[in-house]
């Protein structure tokens, strides 16, 4: 194998054995912990929680949280009874007692070790760090799940079966940080597992952690922010702008606050979210918006109905779309007929599932005509970050073509498209 494949393989195979996760979390104790030993996570808070979820994503299930105040807590915690440090004592001298706490993991671990707790049984990984504290977060978590679906030998096969393609890429993106980026990404996607990889795409790629640090800002998602406050385009006078996934109005929120920001005025924004729990949320969330319209549809090739697996059915209000086993029909149309000609500046498409290509497929004339940005999510799939980047090329050659990560999680890396 040569050229870029040869990048992101050297990338792979370079990633310590020891970083990988529960080589990482658990060190020498991982064959004990895997052939039943107990485990006891010390920390009934949100990385416990974390961890826990972890853990049981490789079929580790502990079996209690530890509290050291159990008058502050709840005498269960995600399930599992909180119990006290008597009781840790008394029943737990030789379970593998995990330290889920980060702001307290060293005075945890001294006090059981003066509690006469044997120093090999009480585990606390010493690189923990703030960085690596965000892969346990859940939707790292749920993403990674998704990802175990095709192990690293399928998932690398992908890749040599794409080189073609992956090199096409890597030589159409416009500027050294998004070809960086996409070998960085292809190398962590393969071996999702590793958190050396994990930390080298967060902290050499996260717009968000090199913008505001590791610990995320809660309102409206940074993938939101970052879609309108980038360094690949700025935002112009007289805006319009089509929002394909508009969910609860948090991406149009942050397009107008953008707009006051640069204090530049837009014409007109076109909200498409098809989910009908989220579109009463969007059109509540936007009510003091101007020059806006609310269109409970989605987006696709032609005017059609299709199965759609809605927010109350789906794992994550977010994860509502476009299925064959929905349980709701919505109706979808090209944004080519819907639009009529009229003008468009911005077009950014988040929706989940395979939609990118039919909607794009569905705006060739609009794009054509007006050659809009555009921002489209590239990381539903492995695949998808090489086949995005090379529809859009193959449709609107003319277009620029920038990758950003645009997340505190390992989900959002989009393509960003300016003529």
């Amino acid at each position: 194998m040569a050229g870029i494949l040869k990048q992101i393989t050297d990338l792979i195979d370079s990633a310590p054995a020891e970083m990988e996760f529960l080589d990482w979390l658990l060190g020498d104790k991982k064959p004990s912990v895997l052939n039943g030993t107990p485990v006891v996570l010390f920390g009934a808070g949100n990385l416990g929680k974390d961890i826990l979820t972890a853990l049981k994503s490789h079929g580790i299930s502990p079996i209690c949280f530890c509290n050291s105040d159990t008058s502050k807590s709840s005498p269960s915690y995600c399930g599992l009874p909180v119990i006290t440090l008597d009781e840790l004592k008394q029943f737990h001298q030789e379970s593998i007692i995990l330290v889920a706490t980060q702001t307290y993991a060293a005075s945890v671990r001294k006090r059981l070790l003066d509690m006469g707790f044997s120093r090999d049984k009480v585990l606390w990984p010493k690189d923990f760090d703030m960085a690596l504290g965000l892969y346990f977060s859940y939707s790292n978590q749920s993403v990674l799940g998704f990802l175990r679906a095709r192990d690293s030998n399928t998932l690398l096969k992908v890749l040599k079966d794409n080189e073609h393609k992956i090199s096409a890429v890597y030589d159409l993106l416009a500027d050294q940080k998004s070809k960086d980026l996409f070998v960085t990404k292809l190398a962590f996607l393969v071996r999702s597992e590793n958190l050396a990889l994990f930390k080298m795409l967060m902290l050499g790629f996260s717009e968000p952690i090199a913008e505001f640090g590791l610990i995320p800002f809660q309102e409206m998602g940074p993938e939101n922010y970052f879609y309108f406050n980038n360094d690949v385009f700025p935002l112009s006078q007289n805006e319009v702008f089509v929002d394909v996934g508009a969910y609860d109005g948090d991406s149009v929120s942050c397009f107008v606050q953008a707009c006051n920001n640069r204090k530049v005025g837009y014409k007109h924004i076109y909200a498409f979210e098809p989910d009908p729990g989220n579109h009463q949320a969007l059109i509540r969330n936007t009510a003091d918006i101007k020059d806006i319209s609310f269109h409970q549809l989605g987006v696709w090739s032609e005017p059609t109905v299709l199965r759609f697996e809605s927010s109350e059915k789906s794992f994550s209000t977010t994860a509502s779309g476009i299925a064959e086993s929905g349980d709701i029909e919505i109706h979808v149309v090209s944004l080519d007929d819907f639009l009529g000609g009229n003008e468009v500046t911005l077009i950014k498409m988040d929706p989940p599932g395979d939609v990118i290509s039919k909607a794009l497929d569905g705006a060739r004339k609009t794009i054509t005509r007006y050659r809009p940005k555009l921002v489209l999510n590239a990381y539903n799939t492995l695949e998808d970050i090489f086949e995005v980047p090379l529809l859009v090329n193959r449709l609107w050659p003319e277009y620029k073509l920038y990758l950003r990560h645009v997340s505190w999680t390992i989900s959002e890396t989009d393509l960003f498209a300016v003529a």
